[in-house]
């Protein structure tokens, strides 16, 4: 699954190695900003981690 949100584009996609899902956070350039370090079991899960650190990358935390 491919999301642009904020200026940031997510990526989320199913790992074999820690079977679940994680997510990759780029900027507008393309250049990985961030990603998840956990596994989720859902998709959907994954996103909304992905959401509010692309919030959290936006308020400077």
């Amino acid at each position: 699954m491919q999301r642009f949100y904020n200026g940031y584009r997510i990526d989320v996609s199913w790992c074999d190695k820690i079977l679940g899902f994680q997510y990759i956070i780029c900027d507008k350039d393309g250049k990985k900003v961030s990603g998840s370090i956990d596994a989720y079991w859902f998709e959907e899960y994954a996103l909304m981690e992905a959401i509010q650190e692309v919030d959290a990358i936006g308020r400077g935390d």
